[in-house]
């Protein structure tokens, strides 16, 4: 008698092929989904919670300090409030209209509020050039004002 021949099907390497592209087809596809889906949580417009300046406790402890210069952060956190904003927005990259807007309002108040401070040393403070910090101040001059 013949020893058992243990049958092994050989499967088509056309068919192997044809799996292996489907299966890379599909890694492509989830790949392109998950790239689409962290761009768009990147740019989504996220509503965050804004600080009160009249509820922060640090901002009353320095008021209440005569003679001190006003800290660059409070003055960004008051701004922030009274523009409806974060101060995440105004340190942040952002370049829609309104944040902007406060962001300008927030470099004129800082420059005003500490004459001792230079431009390149509030520029740090909002992570930006001295010349953005220029720009601000030209952009929010107001009437009858001379620089």
């Amino acid at each position: 008698m013949e020893a058992a021949h243990e049958y092994r099907p050989q499967l088509n390497p056309k068919f192997l092929a044809a799996v292996r592209a489907k299966q890379e087809e599909q890694a492509k596809q989830a790949r392109i989904a998950e790239a689409r889906r962290k761009t768009r949580q990147k740019f989504q417009v996220v509503q965050r919670p804004i600080i009160n300046p009249e509820q922060d406790y640090r901002v009353h402890e320095i008021r209440k300090i005569p003679g001190t210069l006003p800290i660059i952060k409070h003055i960004i956190i008051e701004t922030a409030a009274e523009f409806g904003v974060t101060y995440d927005d105004i340190i942040g990259a952002s370049r829609f209209k309104n944040i902007v807007k406060a962001r300008h309002t927030c470099m004129r108040r800082a420059v005003e509020a500490r004459p001792d401070l230079g431009l390149p040393a509030i520029g740090k403070i909002f992570k930006r050039d001295h010349t953005t910090i220029l720009a601000a101040l030209r952009k929010t001059k107001q009437p009858g004002q001379v620089r």
